[in-house]
């Protein structure tokens, strides 16, 4: 029953990690393609773009070139995508950037020089878009060049061929102008007609009665290079979520079994208690009647045999005991870890068959921090399986004891020469319900597991196993 339930327990297990995973990987399949979706429609915008920033320059209103360009600033402002203009000429000279840095492209757009570092950055964002697209060919608008001013007077609508006007240049110097009838150019003109020239110009600037000269772009062919940036946002999303779904399964996990070892420690403890109580009351009703016979009988044969029912019965006694402290928490004191061995291997002596020794070399060292019944129950355990396992002419089971000052922990190696464990179940020798015996609970080890580690706060572990033997060690608190 106990193999059934482990199994089943296995198999829900591996199958509730194996869903969980199927249904990460096919979360990041989902949220991958959704990423390439919003990559592939950007993409798709930047053909518009790019004719959008080549045209921009060429629009004769000015008032509506500078609108749609300081619109088209904030649209890319707010756009993952950056781009380079370069010449077709000579496509290392860069006509127009976006989106790389402010400082390089305000810099760019006045013709003010760039430093060699910037041209360094420059030259590596163009070096990576060349790498991720192809050239697109584009026509594209010289930005507009301002050559001067031109100042007038007011005059009436119908009137408007005879107003009056002054060209200049862009320090404001008049280079041309017609105030009355004839035009006049700065080169055929006298002081008079010039000092009325700059009357003109401060008069019509103080009543903002002036206009920008602009000389109208040429196009020009070029290459556009751009790049998408990532939605780094949306690439660590499916990694966040895993991980968050990870730790949630890992805590549940935790929990579960939690929940799982207090409810096997519970029915353990109740069904040993149970057991304790049954056998208790016929156990002393049996020696009562030893008792009894022993008054009655003065037979030195029968007086042994009376002895030897009078151990076993306190062995019985003891083991009832053992069974009632399972489930609880037992009594600990000081004692000496030398004196239960000793205790265990006469016991075990009288019952050994001829070809197996007991080895025991004990040293002095501190006593442990134990409940003296349970620990015995920890070395009979052990005893019993090595003595399954022994299939050698001569059979040996040894104990050493030593002391670790660093971890205050007395260490016992428990060492037989045995069949040893198959590599298959070394795993699972302390799983409740495991046994490779015929016959058996397969709640040996287990037992010695919660002992020394849930009762004594100590650590049993397997050091080695062959063919030639099996070794284990146990730590056990010092004092």
């Amino acid at each position: 029953m106990l193999k059934v339930r482990y199994k089943t327990t296995n198999f829900l297990f591996a199958y509730f990690i194996i869903g969980i995973l199927v249904l990460l990987l096919a979360f990041v399949y989902y949220t991958s393609r959704i990423v390439k979706r919003l990559d592939e429609s950007q993409k798709a915008q930047v053909p518009y773009l790019a004719d959008l920033a080549a045209v921009i320059p060429s629009i004769k209103d000015i008032q509506l070139g500078t609108r749609l360009d300081k619109d088209f600033k904030k649209i890319w402002e707010n756009s993952r995508l950056s781009f380079i203009i370069t010449e077709m000429q000579n496509p290392n000279q860069i006509i127009k950037v976006r989106g790389v840095d402010k400082d390089i492209e305000m810099k760019i757009d006045k013709g003010i020089p760039i430093t060699n570092g910037e041209k360094q950055k420059l030259s590596k964002a163009l070096e990576r878009m060349k790498r991720k697209v192809e050239n697109i060919p584009i026509e594209y608008g010289e930005d507009r060049v301002l050559v001067g001013y031109i100042y007038h007077g007011d005059v009436n609508a119908d009137k408007i061929g005879m107003m009056p006007f002054v060209i200049t240049d862009l320090q404001k110097n008049p280079v041309g102008w017609r105030i009355w009838k004839d035009y006049i150019r700065i080169e055929n003109a006298n002081e008079p007609q010039i000092a009325q020239a700059l009357a003109l110009v401060r008069e019509a600037n103080t009543k903002g009665r002036f206009s920008a000269i602009q000389i109208n772009p040429k196009f020009r062919s070029g290459y556009f290079f751009y790049d998408v940036a990532i939605h780094y946002d949306l690439m660590l999303m499916p990694y966040i979520q895993i991980a968050s779904i990870t730790i949630f399964l890992l805590i549940g996990l935790f929990v579960y079994q939690k929940n799982k070892a207090n409810e096997q420690a519970a029915i353990w403890g109740g069904l040993a208690r149970e057991t304790a109580h049954q056998l208790g009351t016929p156990i002393s009703s049996l020696m009562g009647w030893l008792e009894v016979l022993e008054n009655k009988h003065s037979d030195k044969d029968m007086t042994n045999v009376y002895t030897e029912m009078q151990e076993d019965l306190n062995r019985l006694r003891k083991v009832t005991s053992r069974f009632g402290k399972i489930g609880t928490k037992p009594k600990r004191g000081l004692v000496d870890i030398a004196d239960i061995i000793h205790e265990v291997i006469r016991y075990f002596q009288k019952r050994l068959p001829t070809n197996v020794e007991i080895f025991f070399r004990p040293k002095k060292m501190l006593k442990v921090i134990a409940n003296e019944d349970l620990l015995q129950w920890v070395f009979e355990n052990l005893m019993k399986n090595s003595l399954d396992a022994l299939d050698k002419k001569e059979g040996i089971i040894s104990l050493d004891t030593s002391f670790d000052p660093k971890k205050n922990q007395v260490v016992i190696i428990y060492k037989d020469n045995g069949k040893g464990i198959l590599k298959k179940n070394r795993k699972k020798i302390f799983a409740p319900g495991f046994t490779t015996k015929k016959h058996g609970w397969g709640l040996g080890l287990t037992l010695v597991k919660r002992i020394v580690e849930d009762y004594h706060e100590g650590k049993i572990r397997l050091v080695d196993t062959s063919l030639k033997g099996t070794i284990f060690e146990i730590r056990l608190p010092a004092e």
